[in-house]
């Protein structure tokens, strides 16, 4: 079961992998998801934690923000 769960747009790739290095780093169990569909909602509700990474590539994307 993922700890924390980073949520983000193709785009924002690079910083979801450097932000779930870091979350290694301290322990943690990250799962990166790209936005939307079933895989993310059952990873978003399975975590303890869920990071949505907004950026101005993704305040555009509706299904992020599903």
């Amino acid at each position: 079961m993922p700890s924390v769960v980073i949520l983000h747009v193709a785009e924002d790739a690079l910083p979801a992998r450097a932000l779930a290095e870091k979350l290694r780093q301290a322990k943690l169990t990250p799962v990166i998801e790209t936005g939307s569909g079933d895989a993310a909602r059952e990873a978003v509700k399975s975590a303890v934690v869920t990071i949505a990474l907004w950026s101005p590539r993704s305040v555009t994307q509706q299904a992020l923000a599903e």
